[in-house]
């Protein structure tokens, strides 16, 4: 078996994997029992289909598919830095359970209406995300109309990326 026979089976698992969850939206919508989500909301509004049905659903598809990823995708890393930053430090995390212990107590999880009481955890949380950046560039922008940017000229048209890494690291921000 040879590159391209493998190949061929993951495009297949793929595929297999991206339709089984449009299909099971497809099948909640019908029996009347769904969250709204990107993919019912956009399957109901049936102005959004436009003249070709497949088309508009192998977008949907696979939009929603990349949305997924992406989310899956930058968790995973935060959480694995958070992990790594409290490892690398005993003392941080020991006066993290206790802040949670002295707001929360220890029989229940924290919720969002416990945040403004957690301000160590509130800049735990910040500094995990600017320490472990997940995306170190943002999506891609087209400029509408030329621009300057600190003296330097950006014409109509360029692709610009916003460097997250570089903003996380400023201490300005």
């Amino acid at each position: 078996m040879g590159w391209k026979t493998d190949s061929a089976k993951w495009k297949k698992r793929m595929e297999e994997f991206v339709d089984r969850r449009y299909e099971y939206v497809e099948m909640s919508m019908k029996s009347g029992n769904y969250k709204p989500s990107f993919c019912s909301t956009l399957l109901a509004d049936t102005s959004m289909h436009g003249s070709d049905r497949e088309e508009f659903e192998f977008d949907l598809k696979w939009s929603a598919n990349s949305m997924y990823s992406a989310l899956l995708d930058t968790t995973i890393t935060t959480v694995a830095h958070f992990m790594l930053a409290m490892m690398l430090n005993p003392g941080v995390l020991r006066r993290a359970q206790a802040e949670i212990d002295a707001v929360v107590g220890s029989d229940s999880l924290p919720t969002f209406s416990d945040r403004e009481n957690l301000p160590y955890i509130e800049c735990i949380f910040k500094e995990s995300l600017r320490w472990g950046v997940p995306v170190p560039l943002n999506l891609p922008h087209r400029l509408m109309e030329d621009n300057v940017y600190n003296g330097m000229f950006i014409p109509k048209g360029s692709l610009v990326f916003g460097n997250i890494w570089a903003m996380m690291r400023d201490e300005n921000v």
